[in-house]
Parts: C-alpha cells; sequence; structure tokens
C-alpha cells in the first residue's frame, strides 16, 4: 500500500499543499472532494448511530458523578447543573473518540463508509486511511466542541448550534476547490467521494 498507484482498498497518490493551489482533476488519487449532500447524509447516519448510546452512558456517569457527590457532599442546589456539566463532557469524549477511531483506522466514520466517502490529509503523501492521530483528534474535538456547552443555558446553546451550523455543516457549500468544513481547515483533511 505503498506509493501512487499502489493497489488496495484505498487509492494513492500525491496531494496538493493547502497553499499549493486549485484542486484539479487526479489530484488525491483520482478521488474528488466530496459534495455536500452525501457529507450532511454521512453525519445523520453517524449522529443516530452515536447519539443514543453517548446519551445513554453520558446519562448513566452522570447520574453517577452526582449521586456520588450527594452521598458524600450532601445535596447541593448546583447537582442539575453539575449533571449536564459532566454529560457534556462524556458525551464530547465519546462523539471524539468514536470518529478519531473510526478515521484513524478505517479513514471514515460508518456513515461516510455508507456514502463511499473517504476522509484525506492535504499536503501529504499516502493513501486516504493514513491520517495522524494530531489530526483525527484536533478534527473531531473542533467538529464536536459545541457539545461540551450542554450544561448553558437554552438561548446561548441555541446561539452556539447554529454557529457550529456555519462553521462545520454549510461551510463547504461555498468553500472551493476543497470543500472543507472548519474542522477540515484546522486539521489540514479533506473529504473525499470514494466512487
Amino acid at each position: 500500500m505503498g506509493g501512487p498507484g499502489a493497489p488496495g482498498p484505498y487509492r494513492t497518490g500525491p496531494f496538493p499543499s493547502p497553499a499549493g493551489g486549485p484542486w484539479q482533476a487526479g489530484a488525491f488519487g483520482g478521488l474528488r472532494p466530496a459534495d455536500w449532500g452525501p457529507r450532511a447524509v454521512a453525519r445523520l447516519i453517524d449522529f443516530a448511530i452515536v447519539a443514543i448510546p453517548s446519551a445513554l452512558i453520558g446519562a448513566l456517569i452522570a447520574a453517577i458523578w452526582v449521586g456520588g457527590q450527594t452521598v458524600l457532599y450532601g445535596g447541593t442546589s448546583n447537582s442539575a447543573r453539575n449533571f449536564w456539566i459532566v454529560y457534556s463532557i462524556v458525551g464530547y469524549l465519546l462523539l471524539v473518540g468514536y470518529d478519531a477511531v473510526c478515521l484513524r483506522c478505517w479513514g471514515c466514520t460508518l456513515g461516510k463508509a455508507v456514502m463511499k466517502l473517504r476522509v484525506a490529509v492535504v499536503g501529504g503523501r499516502g493513501h486516504p486511511g493514513e491520517i495522524p492521530v494530531r489530526q483525527v483528534i484536533a478534527r473531531a474535538a473542533v467538529f464536536y466542541l459545541v457539545n461540551l456547552f450542554g450544561w448553558v443555558n437554552v438561548i446561548a446553546l441555541l446561539l452556539l448550534c447554529v454557529l457550529d451550523l456555519v462553521l462545520f455543516g454549510l461551510w463547504p457549500l461555498w468553500d472551493r476547490p476543497l470543500r472543507q468544513g472548519l474542522h477540515d481547515k484546522i486539521a489540514q483533511t479533506v473529504v473525499l467521494q470514494d466512487s
């Protein structure tokens, strides 16, 4: 699975650098930057797969944490807030972990696999599945950042969600030539259509 043209599940080839001019056909081993629609569907699939388990695990850990605090220190008026803070942190870590492990091991999440999408490094060489750990963690950590704020008031959370939608969800609609979201730009990755 080495250099350009090597056989295997991923097509290989030189990847353009971020400052290396416009994307051209043939870059990324013949793969092209993914359109917005398949990316959005892939995220919805991932959300459906991960949201319920992470919500249940987050609620369980938060309830245990708050219950332990109540037993050790007595009931406090901050119990509900503490529950939501722990719930948000656990959910965030699970979402980041899911995304980072999937991208590091397979070059895609389950949703991206269904939609035939791959994530590749911009400015590197190799197949789309080989992304350095720091890049997959940075990409996921930035993308799911809004989930850390599940404990804030509803209006602030809604404003954060709108900002999140624009920066990460909608940004690829107008970004050219690589159709990157802000999380892709920070991690120097690009989502490619694998068909």
